[in-house]
């Protein structure tokens, strides 16, 4: 059970009557750690609390938890305004779903659309949610539990275990100069799922990728020269963002970085919709979000967010997707962002695997393999540096102007005693000593 409630004397005296831990108690709502009973207490039944809390409900209907809604006093006006919230909150979930069924009944036929109507139809009836009005006082628990049992369940040890900072060092806000981004996102018009249900999906993820360094909110996969960022942003969204950088790249893979990234995403996907369709009235969107000048027809573009089925659909019948900035039209360079054709439906996109992480490329890439990609010990935190590929950066020359040629020293690791370099660091010390006294003469 969990409790939420802005005031904090109502805060404090729901967490004593109730017996409830600060870990289950919260001023605003958000997402509860596990699926569980719910208790609201309101001065104001226009609280937003009390209108996230009816959306979790109707998001979880089929569950068997309860809303209890806890005040100092009611009066029938208050019944009412509440009924009628519960009432504005399920006609709120049908107008949703109807805007979202004639969007996609205006697209051209195939499989994306005959699926995503499916399922948009199925999400049509949702069932009544179990809530109950209660009056704060000593006996607040006996009644609670009387309505429905209240089920001892410990917060997760890994949880606990989890760091709190995000991978700043290793994941910057936006793409760096080289690198691009291709997002996916799952938009919930309702409520997202709790804190559980999204740590399974990151976890499920661990195992296809080389490292990885998780947090508590979200996880950062590794598996060069890929990185997937995977972040709850909000209660109604979580996104997979994929990255590569394009200057380590060579040849016709700099010309179809997506080749690698789409395997990456497709999994994350797959796993995460395999998990949602457990709890049959957790609706989502999948949104495509590419980010950089590669993907659009006009290099001033930097990004954009497209549903994925509109997108998908557009691009299979015409073979270019448009979208209006102010008056301009801009294109999106569809052969960049599906680089073997558009996928011709969701289920052939999941369908995709990476390569198993062990230093292997995607089938549409080349497959061989440097012997340097050896494994490094990982970092703390769960990250690994990887040595075997850098950014191809170029400093330009420097000519030492000398009347006399020498044979080009070798570094000694090992040391001597006839006052010799070393090591590496003495040798590179001495190189540049040796530069800078030729451009002085």
């Amino acid at each position: 059970m969990f409790a939420i409630a802005h005031n904090s004397i109502l805060r404090d005296s729901l967490a004593g009557i109730l017996q409830l831990g600060p870990e289950r108690v919260f001023d605003e709502y958000r997402p509860p750690p596990f699926t569980g009973n719910l208790v609201v207490g309101v001065e104001d039944l226009r609280d937003a609390n009390l209108r996230f809390a009816v959306r979790y409900f109707l998001a979880n209907v089929e569950k068997s938890i309860y809303l209890f809604i806890v005040k100092q006093e009611w009066s029938e006006n208050d019944e009412k305004f509440f009924d009628d919230l519960v009432k504005t909150e399920y006609r709120r979930a049908h107008d949703l779903n109807q805007v979202a069924i004639d969007r996609v009944n205006k697209l051209p036929d195939n499989e994306w659309k005959t699926d995503r109507l499916e399922q948009l139809n199925d999400w049509r009836t949702i069932p009544a949610i179990n809530y109950s009005l209660l009056t704060l006082n000593d006996n607040l628990k006996n009644q609670i539990d009387g309505l429905a049992k209240i089920r001892a369940c410990a917060i997760s040890d890994d949880e606990d275990q989890l760091t709190s900072k995000p991978p700043v060092l290793h994941w910057t806000a936006d793409p760096l100069e080289g690198e691009i981004q291709f997002i996916a996102q799952l938009n919930f018009p309702l409520s997202g799922p709790d804190d559980s249900t999204f740590r399974e999906i990151c976890r499920l993820l661990k195992p296809r990728f080389e490292s990885c360094y998780e947090w508590t909110g979200g996880i950062l996969l590794t598996s060069d020269p890929v990185r997937l960022h995977v972040q709850r942003f909000s209660d109604t969204q979580i996104e997979f963002a994929a990255r590569i950088c394009v200057d380590e790249l060579e040849g016709d893979e700099a010309d179809r970085p997506m080749r690698f990234i789409w395997p990456y995403l497709a999994v994350s996907l797959k796993q995460a919709v395999q998990i949602l369709s457990e709890h049959p009235h957790l609706q989502y969107s999948i949104s495509f979000v590419p980010f950089g000048s590669i993907f659009f027809k006009d290099s001033e573009i930097e990004a954009r967010v497209f549903d994925a089925t509109v997108f998908c659909s557009t691009a299979l019948k015409y073979d270019k997707v448009g979208f209006r900035v102010a008056d301009a039209v801009h294109h999106v360079d569809i052969k960049h962002i599906f680089p073997d054709g558009t996928y011709s439906s969701l289920s052939r996109l999941l369908s995709m695997n990476p390569p198993s992480p062990k230093f292997s490329r995607p089938d549409s890439v080349n497959d061989s393999i440097s012997p340097s990609f050896i494994s490094e010990p990982p970092t703390p935190g769960g990250l690994v540096a990887p040595h075997n590929r850098g950014r191809r950066v170029s400093f330009g020359t420097i000519k030492l102007m000398s009347d006399t040629q020498s044979a080009p020293e070798i570094p000694i690791l090992n040391g001597n005693d006839d006052g010799g370099v070393k090591t590496v660091d003495a040798f590179i010390d001495k190189m540049l000593q040796q530069t800078m006294d030729q451009l002085a003469v």
